[in-house]
């Protein structure tokens, strides 16, 4: 089966998670980028043609929304400052503690 024809039967799906995407402040959002999202990043590594329906269709209603909007905030380089500088500040805490719990 080709992407076009598993993208009809997972129409509903997808259109399930575009609405709470809309629901939840992301006007922007499309099928198209949805689609995308799922089949060149969230299933690069498989065969999406030989997944199963119902496999696709449960990945797509229970993949978290934030994994969606932080994609495209990465791909379109909007990049969320905020959480950069609290990974920066929590990778600095690793590094020092891990420093500090080191035999001597």
């Amino acid at each position: 089966m080709q992407q076009e024809q598993l993208k009809q039967l997972v129409l509903p799906a997808l259109q399930s998670k575009l609405f709470e995407l809309h629901h939840c402040g992301d006007e922007q959002a499309t099928i198209e980028q949805l689609w995308t999202y799922f089949t060149r990043f969230k299933w690069s590594a498989r065969q999406v043609e030989q997944m199963p329906l119902h496999q696709l269709i449960h990945e797509i209603l229970h993949t978290p929304i934030n994994d969606f909007m932080h994609y495209r905030q990465v791909k379109t380089g909007k990049v969320n400052f905020i959480l950069l500088k609290r990974m920066q500040e929590e990778a600095c805490w690793r590094q020092s503690f891990s420093a500090s719990v080191r035999p001597s």
